[in-house]
């Protein structure tokens, strides 16, 4: 029987933490995310979000999206953030979740934090501009983007 090596997500591959102070509980909120139409299965770390004010709720990025003028439910009205886990909070990562037309809870980091770029799970239509569209104004919500360090070889000398 062959065995099918599987991995989730870790929550260290979207938020950066630069010392043990930064998990400061304000910068996670409970928002309602939904789709447009369709469905979306994916893990919830990493989604980058939008809000939408005809829906009422959060959806997901999509290419040529502009960042809405219009306040969301966040505490400070934030047009945008990431997933950073289900519906039980930072770091929850059960399993797949299937977002449809129908909104669903899910946790986002919207200020006072970091990201990873490559953490951030674009989909594939949403081109460069887009999605530095809505890094920068990640970057007004202070919610720092940043590329994630080398990865650094050990060698040892005999």
């Amino acid at each position: 029987m062959a065995i099918t090596a599987t991995t989730r997500p870790l929550l260290s591959s979207v938020l950066g933490v630069d010392d043990e102070n930064n998990w400061y509980i304000e910068s996670y909120a409970k928002v309602n995310v939904r789709t447009t139409s369709g469905s979306l299965v994916k893990s919830p770390f990493g989604i980058p979000v939008i809000w939408d004010n005809a829906l009422t709720a959060f959806r997901p990025l999509a290419n040529a999206d502009t960042i809405p003028t219009t306040t969301s439910t966040l505490p400070n009205g934030a047009p945008v953030a990431v997933v950073v886990g289900d519906a039980t909070g930072v770091g929850n990562d059960r399993g797949d979740i299937t977002l449809t037309t129908t909104s669903q809870p899910l946790t986002v980091v919207f200020r006072d934090h970091s990201v990873f770029k490559e953490g951030v799970t674009y989909e594939t239509a949403v081109l460069t501009a887009t999605r530095d569209l809505f890094q920068l104004q990640l970057e007004k919500q202070d919610v720092v983007v940043r590329s994630k360090s080398p990865v650094i070889t050990q060698s040892f000398t005999a």
